[in-house]
């Protein structure tokens, strides 16, 4: 039987050795980026997998496209439908706007696990630190925990920002110039302003959870796997985590995360890729964080197309690891058996 060939389109082509798990399947593997795509010759210039060895060459048009060029636009995705037909790419988006899956996801029921989020608004901001007390300030557009602020109205009346730690950046009793200082900080670009969530602790610490939901083989959402991230000490987010941990080693410890909490985690997560899915485009995984709070439960604080599973390798899972590498190419398999439309 003729083996399939799937395509990852990435930023800059090299061999990638985590996707060699691809040898179980009839398939041979394609990494590329776009600059490199010869559309009238139907050839393209990357690093093939076959029997075991990546070379670097011109290779014929794959099969399927498995998208990992991180871009919140559609890159080169219509020109590869047109050649391949319908289907036969998946990632049509994976720099998602947090405005946008916010918007989708709340006209749902998983509306009460988001927290309460707003576009930022200079002239509210003091009316919601009044309301709320404490608040969190992150980019639309933002990854890896960039330029997340905390915001708190202090019991001495003084207005706060943090950045990552617990030294203010900005500290005033003066509402005015809070309200200029913090939009000076955002400058033009996009803010939400979210309810500020309690995390539960572990050692004191922070933490949250990264969960896989990915397409099977048979195309069906499924979790797949995940892992703990906690924070440094004093700090209120995890992104720049101090430890990575076996979701195992969350159950055993004594939090709030227990194995009811987990099944409710993978049932909103496979719930929250299909109205994803229905509304931004054909998708084949995604990254969710989510938190559990003092109280046990369950928030939803981001969704991510770029999944960042290369944090897998710093958890000592090592079945798991090769699971959520397959399993896109499982996925990307499955489409390319399927008849061209």
């Amino acid at each position: 039987m003729k083996k399939k060939i799937i395509g990852i389109m990435v930023y800059k082509a090299n061999p990638l050795p985590l996707y060699e798990v691809g040898r179980t399947l009839p398939v041979d593997i394609l990494v590329f980026n776009k600059r490199k795509i010869y559309w009238k010759k139907k050839k393209i210039k990357g690093f093939l997998y076959r029997d075991g060895k990546w070379r670097e060459g011109r290779f014929p048009f794959p099969d399927v496209v498995y998208n990992r060029f991180y871009s919140s636009r559609d890159i080169a995705i219509k020109s590869w439908e047109v050649v391949l037909g319908k289907r036969k790419v998946f990632n049509f988006i994976t720099k998602f706007d947090k405005w946008t899956v916010d918007t989708i996801l709340r006209a749902s029921p998983l509306q009460s696990h988001l927290p309460k989020t707003s576009l930022f608004n200079d002239a509210e901001i003091i009316y919601q630190l009044n309301q709320h007390g404490k608040l969190i300030l992150k980019p639309c557009s933002g990854n890896l925990g960039e330029n997340i602020y905390k915001l708190e109205k202090s019991a001495n009346d003084e207005y706060v920002l943090y950045h990552h730690m617990s030294i203010p950046k900005i500290s005033t009793s003066d509402e005015q110039e809070f309200r200029d200082r913090v939009k000076k900080l955002v400058g033009g670009e996009r803010y939400l302003v979210q309810n500020y969530i309690d995390f539960d602790h572990y050692a004191d610490r922070i933490y949250d959870l990264r969960i896989y939901i990915q397409k099977n083989r048979r195309g069906n959402w499924e979790y797949t796997g995940g892992f703990c991230r906690t924070s440094y000490p004093d700090s209120y987010i995890t992104n720049q985590s101090k430890e990575l941990l076996r979701i195992a080693d969350i159950l055993a410890a004594d939090t709030k995360t227990t194995a009811a909490v987990i099944e409710k985690i993978k049932k909103f997560g496979i719930h929250a890729a299909k109205l994803l899915e229905k509304n931004m485009g054909h998708l084949g995984e995604l990254g969710f964080d989510f938190a559990v709070d003092t109280n046990g439960k369950v928030w939803i604080i981001e969704v991510n197309g770029r999944t960042q599973k290369h944090f897998l390798t710093q958890v000592d899972d090592e079945r798991q690891l090769r699971n959520i590498y397959l399993k896109p190419l499982e996925y990307a398999y499955f489409l390319a058996a399927r008849e061209k439309r």
